[in-house]
């Protein structure tokens, strides 16, 4: 004989939906920071590319045995760099994310021996995206940038 209790069942019962809640609420919940995070996403990977940036001027100074500069403009989003003595390179922000900004104006040189010049207007770059602010100093004379 077939059991005509089980064909007859439709809809869940309470149990089996708040269990679905609950799972649905843990998972919500574990995703929010992750969601809310976005924000300074951004702008951290602005500054890793900022920092690479520097370094990369700062290695090839060292290796033409010249100084190299990056050159950053107050309200910019974008950047330029030395890249062999005679050729600059530009670095657009905007390509990272599209609310990041330079606030201050700072040109940094380095020497042929890495070491940050006397030439330099700034140890310093402050960058921006939405309303959060991040700053760059470069030691004297290592050159070692430092959040």
């Amino acid at each position: 004989m077939k059991n005509n209790h089980l064909l007859t069942r439709k809809g869940f019962s309470f149990i089996e939906l708040f269990s679905v809640i609950i799972i649905i609420s843990i998972l919500a919940i574990s995703a929010y920071p992750l969601i809310n995070s976005r924000a300074g996403s951004s702008l951290h990977g602005a500054i890793e590319v900022i920092k690479s940036d520097i370094r990369l001027t700062q290695i090839k100074a060292m290796t033409r045995g010249a100084s190299g500069s990056v050159v950053f403009t107050s309200g910019a989003s974008d950047y330029r760099y030395d890249d062999d003595g005679s050729i600059w390179l530009s670095r657009n922000l905007a390509n990272i994310s599209s609310g990041v900004t330079i606030i201050n104006d700072a040109t940094i040189t380095f020497n042929s021996l890495g070491e940050l010049a006397a030439s330099s207007s700034a140890s310093s770059v402050t960058v921006s995206s939405d309303g959060v602010s991040r700053t760059l100093t470069l030691e004297p004379y290592t050159g070692k940038v430092k959040e």
